[in-house]
C-alpha cells in the first residue's frame, strides 16, 4: 500500500518485477493524482483509447483533452488487483473509490507498441462499471 497526494493506493508488491508492470502501476498512480504529463510521456502519438460504450479517443491531443476533462474526478482510493503482462498486451483490473462516494470497478487492456520492456502504450480498451448505481450493498475485499 502507498499514499500519493492523499490518495490511498493498494497493489501487490510483485509489480516491481518488470518494467511494464512498474509502468502500468505508475500510469494508474499518475491518473489518480492527475499527472497528465507523465501519462502523455508514456503513450504513442497515435494512441487509441476506447472507453467501451462511452467514448473513442484518437491521438495524443484528444487523449490529453479527455484527461483534462476528468480532472473533476477526485479519487480517494485506488485498488489495483491484478496486472497481467503477455508480450505486447497487458490486462489490469481493480476498484476506484471517489471522494463523492462513487465506486467503480475497471478492467483495462493495454497494447504496447512492441514487446520490449520500454515500449509505449499504443491502445487502451477500458471497461468500467459504476457500482453506486442501484447497488448500495457493495462489498470489497
Amino acid at each position: 500500500m502507498n499514499t500519493v497526494e492523499n490518495i490511498k493506493i493498494i497493489y501487490a508488491e510483485d509489480y516491481k518485477n518488470t518494467n511494464k508492470k512498474q509502468l502500468i502501476k505508475n500510469f494508474y498512480i499518475a491518473f489518480t493524482s492527475q499527472n497528465v504529463e507523465f501519462i502523455l510521456d508514456h503513450v504513442e502519438n497515435d494512441v487509441h483509447w476506447q472507453i467501451v460504450d462511452k467514448a473513442l479517443i484518437l491521438g495524443k491531443e484528444m487523449f490529453a483533452k479527455k484527461l483534462k476533462q476528468m480532472k473533476n474526478l477526485r479519487i480517494k482510493t485506488l485498488h489495483i488487483k491484478n496486472i497481467i503482462i503477455n508480450g505486447r498486451t497487458s490486462a489490469v483490473n481493480g476498484v476506484v473509490h471517489s471522494d463523492d462516494n462513487i465506486n467503480y470497478t475497471f478492467c483495462d487492456i493495454y497494447h504496447f507498441s512492441n514487446a520490449g520492456e520500454n515500449a509505449k502504450i499504443q491502445r487502451i480498451s477500458t471497461y468500467i462499471n459504476n457500482l453506486s448505481i442501484g447497488n448500495t450493498d457493495v462489498c470489497y475485499n
